[in-house]
């Protein structure tokens, strides 16, 4: 019945909808308008939702129809869906508007900003929907999208900080030098992390030699995640010496949650390389530490013999057993 209801309503969605709307017990009722109504809001949205405002069913099976009507209208126009979004049943309304922003934010961010800004009392708290622009304005155009965000953007609202993470990522692509200065100085100072470490996330997933030099100039509380993400980088790019180098620069109190940290990323990707190499690492705490983790991995690994295990298990401090 649902190939029959697809193909008719592709030429004559009216008959099709009148057959399907008949009142019926069947469990596919509902999927057969569904497909009906996608089908005809194609062509003809307006009279599709002008339909199934007639239909005498619960305002959940209603909003589960106007959604399909709504994704179907908004792959050619979701500024005519938000032109009629007062047609729409107010239970819908929300997630009707949100997904017609992020589709126009897809060719037209600026416009999709405004209407946004337009329909604040419609749509209430508008940092998520902010968020969902930004971070396809950012992909696109993360000048753009930063500038809004500073200047045009919620200045005195506790999402700005929020809004300067999701547009941070695409900058650093497009701009590393500008993304870490607006990281250095735009940083939430409730924010455990600051926003430095983003920006060396990013660099060390294209470019992790940008990366590696702008760790002398992260700030303390970003600096731990920072090496993190290079030292893990230099693993899996098969640097693992440089990686163990870069713990010399960190503060003791810190140093094995690094070192932990990477030697999980090593002991997954390349355990037979760390099993290798693991006894020529000169500092014994960070072999220790080393050694530990990648016993622990073996356990979901088995890739070591028995006496492999032995081996590396006596490399494993006293203090790092207990």
């Amino acid at each position: 019945m649902a190939q029959v209801v697809a193909a008719i309503s592709g030429t004559d969605p009216k008959s099709a909808f009148e057959h399907a709307a008949r009142p019926k017990d069947e469990p596919a009722y509902y999927d057969l308008l569904e497909i009906v109504l996608s089908a005809w809001s194609h062509s003809e949205p307006r009279t599709a939702l002008s339909e199934v405002s007639r239909l005498n069913i619960d305002f959940r099976r209603l909003k589960f129809l106007e959604l399909a009507i709504a994704n179907s209208w908004n792959i050619n126009e979701p500024k005519g869906v938000l032109d009629e979004i007062e047609s729409f049943s107010r239970s819908a309304q929300l997630e009707i508007i949100e997904r017609s922003l992020k589709k126009l934010a897809r060719t037209d961010p600026e416009a999709a900003i405004q209407r946004m800004q337009s329909m604040e009392a419609l749509i209430g708290n508008t940092s998520t929907v902010a968020k969902n622009i930004v971070q396809i304005w950012s992909n696109q155009q993360p000048n753009a999208a930063l500038d809004w965000v500073l200047s045009e953007g919620p200045n005195q609202n506790s999402n700005r900080a929020e809004l300067i993470e999701t547009v941070l990522p695409g900058l650093t692509r497009a701009n590393p030098e500008r993304a870490m200065e607006v990281a250095s100085t735009e940083a939430d100072p409730d924010a455990n992390f600051g926003l430095q470490h983003i920006v060396v996330l990013e660099l060390s997933r294209f470019y992790v030699d940008k990366g590696l030099d702008m760790l002398p100039g992260i700030e303390d509380f970003s600096k731990l995640l920072s090496f993190i993400w290079v030292g893990s980088a230099l693993v899996r790019a098969g640097d693992s010496e440089k990686a163990i180098e870069l713990a010399e620069q960190l503060p003791e109190s810190v140093q094995q949650v690094y070192v932990a940290d990477i030697a999980n990323t090593w002991a997954f990707s390349q355990p037979n390389e760390m099993h290798g190499m693991i006894e020529s690492i000169s500092s014994k705490d960070i072999q220790s530490v080393m050694a530990k983790v990648l016993l622990q991995a073996n356990v979901n690994l088995q890739v070591f013999t028995t006496e492999e295990i032995e081996t590396v298990k006596s490399l494993v401090s006293s203090i790092e057993r207990e």
